[in-house]
């Protein structure tokens, strides 16, 4: 099966992922946790729903990954430190748990909780 996973933020989206790209299923991620029934904190919540377009930024991932956010404080020093972050992970995959406590175990490799 194929499951598509990012930019799935609308229902035009998932349609035509469905009907003309074949997909057996999509992964909704943001549109999903800013409903009631996601479990996010309120405050990501907040954020994710009084975004602007314009704060919206694209940016690679500790992982190596095109990702999108909200412009925050945490996001403006986590792109300062990009390229930094990026080499410590690739350099200590030790400590990569492949789990779902990724960002708690590394602390985004910065050594921060």
């Amino acid at each position: 099966p194929l499951v598509l996973a990012g930019g799935m933020a609308n229902f035009e989206k998932v349609k035509t992922a469905l009907k003309n790209w074949g997909a057996s299923a999509v992964q909704i991620g943001t549109a999903f946790a800013v409903t009631e029934e996601g479990d996010a904190h309120i405050n990501f919540k907040k954020t994710l729903t009084g975004a602007e377009t314009e704060q919206v930024v694209e940016f690679m991932s500790v992982a190596g990954l095109p990702a999108r956010g909200v412009r925050t404080k945490f996001l403006d020093s986590y792109i300062k430190r990009e390229a930094k972050l990026q080499a410590n992970a690739k350099n200590d995959p030790r400590r990569c748990t492949q789990g779902l406590n990724c960002l708690t175990s590394c602390g985004l490799r910065d050594g921060l909780a």
